[in-house]
């Protein structure tokens, strides 16, 4: 969703909602996906299901977060903003998050 988002800022200068992107809030293993701003920070936070998802992260959030308008995007539990809320345990999160 980084791309996108990114996109979107730049043709529009606001930051789009989930479905201004084209894509849904939920889906199979997704419960919701929501974009929180402010100022100049945005975070994308996905909960996965409480059934359907491995059990491991059934129920769990990660979040990717930006300060400077999506230039550089964190994510994980060591996410560039505090509040982000991952609950997903280290070891599940992809290689690219901070860790």
């Amino acid at each position: 969703m980084k791309a996108p988002i990114n996109d979107y800022y730049a043709n529009n200068g606001t930051v789009p909602s989930v479905s201004q992107l084209g894509t849904t809030e939920v889906g199979k293993y997704v419960s919701s996906i929501t974009i929180l701003t402010s100022s100049t920070n945005i975070i994308v936070r996905a909960t996965f299901t409480a059934s359907g998802a491995s059990p491991r992260i059934q129920g769990k959030t990660i979040s990717i977060a930006t300060q400077d308008r999506g230039r550089s995007w964190g994510c994980g539990q060591s996410s560039v903003l505090s509040g982000t809320e991952t609950t997903v345990d280290i070891s599940y999160l992809p290689l690219g998050c901070n860790r």
